[in-house]
């Protein structure tokens, strides 16, 4: 009896051993498991940050060329009367302004992969992904309006050549111009599918 209790004795502390030895295993593994997952949020909480900073950079090249470009867009298309001689000096200028909505575009690849619909435990970084979902959003889709307002401005004045060449108090033969085909965007974007369309006009 004695050496029978002594077995179930001995039988039960190797299970007590067992459990505690894969208890331990198991919350070791979970430790480990949780420090490597701070580890790779930190390595992408600064890769974030790094991006945000190159693409910052982008936006505010683009939105100085922006603005200095839609100004003269807007003035250049006031006088029909010029807007066949002047057509390749501004049509030089918007293809400039293609361009700096190219370098945008190539600097978001890390922040799209890395931003939407994404949370992670840095509130700074959370708001630089907010930030940058908007601004790029907005970006775009006034860069996408901005040709479509060149391209409705170029249809409507050879819808004039049409009228006053056949004009016999013209001042002279007026040429037709042709519409501008972006390269770096050919539509309006949505960046996080939230089906808002920050910076687009309505029609």
């Amino acid at each position: 009896m004695k050496k029978e209790y002594i077995k179930l004795f001995s039988f039960m502390i190797g299970v007590a051993l067992l459990l505690s030895a894969i208890i331990y295993a198991i919350s070791n593994s979970y430790k480990g498991s949780k420090q490597k997952a701070i580890e790779n949020e930190k390595v992408i909480l600064d890769e974030i940050g790094k991006a945000y900073e190159s693409f910052s950079i982008k936006l505010e090249s683009f939105s100085n060329l922006r603005d200095k470009t839609i100004t003269d867009v807007e003035d250049y298309s006031s006088y029909y009367t010029g807007m066949d001689t002047r057509y390749d000096e501004v049509v030089k200028e918007v293809k400039e302004y293609d361009k700096a909505a190219e370098e945008l575009k190539k600097s978001v690849g890390d922040l799209t992969k890395k931003c939407i619909n994404k949370n992670y435990s840095d509130s700074v970084v959370n708001q630089k992904c907010i930030n940058f979902i908007m601004n790029y959003e907005k970006a775009v889709n006034t860069f996408i309006g901005d040709i479509l307002f060149f391209n409705n401005k170029v249809d409507t004045y050879n819808k004039w050549v049409d009228t006053e060449n056949k004009s016999k108090t013209k001042e002279r033969e007026y040429k037709k111009i042709e519409k501008y085909t972006a390269s770096s965007f050919k539509d309006y974007i949505d960046v996080n599918k939230d089906g808002t369309y920050l910076g687009k006009k309505s029609s």
